[in-house]
């Protein structure tokens, strides 16, 4: 049902490139949000066809609710962002280890 649902979506119109009048390259489409829901159809086929796939992670954020695709080059990456869920998980644990604020 899922696949079927995923194959419907990548179906439909994706956004269009259009050339305006000051040669600024747009995208357009008669049904912008479909266009958006087939452009992520898509890709979402072509990851679960590629060896990339088993690199997809949840991040390690315990209220994050993210994937991303962990293309570090050890594989190990835990967080979607290192500036928000890795950052927040570092200040936990250090604060965790110096309960009085202290570095000393």
């Amino acid at each position: 049902h899922e696949r079927a649902l995923l194959n419907e979506a990548a179906a439909m119109a994706t956004p269009m490139p259009v050339l305006d009048e000051r040669g600024t390259l747009t995208y357009a489409a008669a049904d912008p949000i479909g266009a958006v829901v087939a452009d992520i159809a898509r890709d979402a086929l072509t990851l679960a066809t590629s060896p990339v796939l088993e690199r997809v992670r949840a991040c390690s954020g315990p209220t994050c609710a993210a994937w991303f695709l962990d293309m570090s080059r050890p594989g190990t990456r835990r967080w979607c962002s290192m500036d928000t869920c890795g950052n927040q998980a570092k200040k936990t644990t250090w604060r965790t280890r110096n309960p009085s604020g202290t570095t000393a």
